[in-house]
């Protein structure tokens, strides 16, 4: 008999928050000292970093006692406030306003998503699965999908690292290949997130976000999805771009950055998308005969003939560490 699991264990939760605390430490040494190691240490793991934290937002969805809470909120601070000031301040101070900006821009971003719809997901969401249904979500999106995540983005993480160590630690070569290692690694965190929200939304949802490989062939999609379609190919290309440049030991580019920023939006725009089709499911699921009409439909469906974007999540997962 499977045993029920209701919580990830505490160990996790440290190691998540002891990521966190480093980044903060690393972003902290650079307004400091203004040193591009520093900088380039601190982009090459804030990919590992995110991914952490928002696993670490689901790995308790039950637990709402003031010490836990405390806990929460501390680990927040330090991942969006500590981490990003500190980020603002060096990058201000090193002449870069660009990325200054792009600091201060996150911070009200991540109070948003992370620690009003997150926290909210957790809370109203995950915590009334059933306990099968939790089990599942933590055992198989949390840790295993999420750890596949991590693995091609620590992967490029210690590409970058590999090339600073080789180049002197105060050589600006290597700064291409931490952009790229960030903007690639950002590419997965929004497809972990998107895996993450599937996971969390009633069977039926999931089901009716299922397609065929007929109807790819026949490109039988709806207007959004076609549109997701091109957004994914755009970060495709862009993607093929920066991973070409990961390793590369380069004067500092700007269409480096560019290019990151154009895969960024486009794949933020592509999950955004993926939500607002799942939200639709929901709003049109008042009653269960739309529930059955997707467990038939699914039902139709050979499993070796479906496709959805949380198949692209775990090739990518799995495609890097090869």
């Amino acid at each position: 008999m499977t045993k029920k699991v209701e919580e990830c264990s505490a160990a996790y939760i440290v190691v998540c928050f002891l990521l966190t605390l480093l980044n903060v430490i690393l972003w902290t040494c650079y307004a400091i000292t203004l040193e591009s190691h520093w900088w380039m240490v601190a982009n090459s793991i804030w990919a590992v970093v995110v991914t952490s934290y928002i696993l670490s937002i689901f790995m308790k969805p039950k637990r709402e006692d003031t010490l836990y809470k405390r806990f929460f909120y501390s680990h927040f601070f330090c991942f969006a406030i500590l981490s990003e000031v500190a980020n603002l301040i060096g990058s201000y101070r090193d002449g870069f306003i660009g990325a200054a900006i792009s600091g201060a821009i996150r911070i009200p971003i991540w109070c948003v998503v992370f620690n009003r719809f997150g926290a909210k997901i957790r809370r109203e969401v995950i915590a009334k699965l059933s306990e099968v249904e939790l089990t599942e979500f933590l055992c198989g999106a949390v840790l295993m999908r999420g750890t596949a995540a991590m693995a091609p983005m620590l992967f490029l993480s210690f590409e970058a690292i590999s090339c600073l160590a080789s180049e002197g630690f105060d050589s600006r070569l290597c700064e291409n290949s931490a952009s790229a290692t960030k903007f690639l690694s950002l590419n997965l965190i929004c497809l972990t997130l998107k895996s993450l929200l599937n996971k969390a939304t009633p069977k039926f949802v999931q089901r009716a976000m299922i397609l065929s490989y007929e109807d790819l062939a026949r490109v039988n999609l709806k207007f959004l999805q076609k549109i997701q379609g091109t957004l994914f190919a755009v970060t495709a290309m862009c993607s093929l771009f920066l991973f070409s440049v990961v390793g590369v030991e380069a004067e500092p580019n700007e269409g480096v950055y560019l290019a990151g920023q154009v895969g960024a939006i486009c794949i933020g725009v592509a999950v955004l998308i993926d939500v607002k089709l799942m939200l639709g499911v929901l709003k049109g699921a008042g009653t269960t005969e739309v529930e059955g009409q997707a467990e038939q439909e699914h039902s139709e469906v050979d499993p070796a003939k479906r496709f959805s974007a949380s198949h692209i999540s775990d090739g990518l997962a799995l495609g890097a560490v090869v």
